[in-house]
């Protein structure tokens, strides 16, 4: 951030008091700064906003909810968890800012049922599905944008009702 960086993903959940006392430094001395991190549970909901609190951060760290799929990198494994991490964030605004959904597909393998590709448009149809159920525009922008797989995602309604239906939330 003294170097003049702005914005910072840091692309997985922020944890280790250290870590997290840094990030908080750093929003303190650099009011233009932007600090966005992942989160995947209530567990790391609380654990970052209740050191964020007891630094006295002055300004919220930006947060998004990972989506992913058993046997993927991380993430909610449901639509239900994704609402009740999204309710998490909501409930400590003075620390976090939720500001969408966010996913990684590249563990995608072609397998019996599924190409690369299907698995890849289902992975983002059931983020476009989580990011609605926490009233989120998934193909537009938060703040100014970042360049996300979701917004390669083909727009086909079909899809984004196939992901609901299968995850129950239709």
């Amino acid at each position: 951030a003294s170097a003049g960086i702005e914005r910072v993903l840091i692309a997985n959940q922020l944890v280790g008091k250290a870590n997290i006392a840094s990030i908080a430094a750093a929003l303190q001395s650099n009011p233009s700064l932007e600090v966005y991190c992942l989160v995947d549970s209530v567990a790391g909901v609380d654990y970052l906003s209740r050191h964020l609190a007891a630094l006295g951060v002055v300004r919220p760290a930006r947060v998004f909810v990972e989506w992913g799929q058993t046997g993927w990198r991380g993430g909610v494994r449901s639509i239900e968890d994704g609402r009740r991490v999204h309710g998490a964030i909501l409930a400590h605004p003075r620390e976090l800012e939720f500001v969408g959904v966010e996913g990684f597909e590249g563990l995608a393998q072609a397998g019996q049922d599924l190409s690369e590709a299907d698995q890849v448009r289902e992975f983002l149809a059931v983020a476009a599905v989580i990011g609605c159920a926490a009233g989120v525009a998934l193909l537009q922008a938060v703040h100014e944008p970042f360049v996300v797989g979701l917004a390669a995602a083909e727009r086909d309604e079909s899809q984004v009702a196939s992901a609901a239906e299968k995850f129950g939330q239709r």
